[in-house]
């Protein structure tokens, strides 16, 4: 099996020649290569080289197209500041006002911002690939889309002072998430992401979810099984237990779970889900050896025969020691052998 297969395979819970392996290379691609951040979040070249190079040193299975969490703010008109060894950052909301919703536009996934370097760089993976690995495109979910350009305070203020603001606020931001993704899927990547770690219990209640979120997350993963039939995916992120039963409810394939999370009963609810997760990406970044194999014999021990990636929960950090990403790797070979 080829990574490509291996992932698919996980999709259908159907046996693999090995555990498919997705650990979250972002920019950590790039940082661990000597290859200036900037660089990699503007420029698709750069992001393809280096996602190439990270899934052949550490053995990734996935390749994951993704920039950064500032990419639809600033394609709807958000001011952004880029840093050289660390993420953009927000100057300041573009709204102050849920109102002010109204006046904004869907922005055109081809020309706005940075969303055609993410579209050009996925199709250049499928390209330089050439089916070898799984091909994943990231968009931002609403919750965390409406936190950018409104600001997470403010928002959480809305929901309690004005509920119907927060509706449409949300209203509008799902409407950004399903453009992109659909503009992904229509590039022909393997799966199709949502990124929504806003939409995390640590942030907001279960029946916040329920009540908000939930019926969003639904109609666009429903509209968009209308006119892409690859894998959707969904990231929460944070100790996402309280709702993987309404996550269990949605139309979608596969279902990234973060450290907080029990593996052996998430797995259970989500009994028709390809769960991946939920190694800590911090062991990379100051982890002991010992707390990394611990780890992994952990998820190992939870994890299922069929319907499983091992993986990381979010995103490994920037300045993440290499050699702990290549110790994994020599730990599973240990465990297949």
């Amino acid at each position: 099996m080829n990574s490509l297969e291996r992932v698919l395979a996980a999709k259908r819970f159907a046996q693999v020649d090995r555990l498919p392996l997705f650990l979250q290379t972002s920019g950590f691609a790039a940082t661990s290569a000597g290859i200036a951040l900037p660089d990699y979040l503007t420029k698709s070249e750069v992001l393809v080289s280096a996602q190439l190079a990270a899934a052949q040193r550490f053995q990734n299975d996935v390749l994951f197209s993704a920039l950064d969490y500032c990419v639809e703010a600033e394609a709807l008109g958000t001011e952004i500041t880029f840093a050289l060894e660390a993420y953009p950052h927000i100057k300041s909301p573009l709204i102050d006002n849920w109102r002010r919703v109204e006046d904004l536009s869907i922005p055109d996934p081809y020309s706005a911002g940075r969303m055609p370097v993410l579209l050009e760089a996925c199709q250049m993976l499928l390209d330089q690939d050439a089916g070898e690995h799984f091909v994943v495109g990231q968009a931002l979910g609403p919750t965390t889309l409406a936190t950018q350009i409104f600001g997470i305070e403010n928002l959480m203020y809305l929901l309690i002072d004005e509920p119907e603001g927060f509706t449409r606020l949300l209203a509008f931001t799902a409407q950004v998430t399903q453009t992109f993704a659909r503009a992904l899927g229509a590039v022909g990547v393997h799966g199709v992401m949502i990124n929504e770690p806003s939409a995390s219990p640590n942030i907001f209640p279960p029946e916040v979810f329920r009540a908000f979120i939930q019926p969003l997350l639904q109609e666009i993963f429903t509209n968009l099984r209308r006119s892409y039939s690859k894998a959707n995916w969904l990231q929460i992120t944070g100790n996402a237990t309280p709702i993987l039963p309404l996550i269990a409810g949605l139309e979608l394939d596969l279902v990234t779970l973060d450290s907080p999370v029990d593996l052996s009963r998430a797995s259970q609810v989500l009994s028709r889900k390809t769960v991946c997760g939920n190694l800590n990406p911090l062991l990379f970044l100051k982890g002991r050896r010992d707390q990394l194999a611990e780890g992994l014999a952990g998820d190992l021990k939870q994890g299922r025969e069929l319907g499983y990636i091992l993986g990381t929960g979010c995103e490994i950090p920037l300045d993440s020691d290499p050699r702990n990403l290549e110790y994994l790797i020599q730990l599973l070979r240990c465990k297949s052998s």
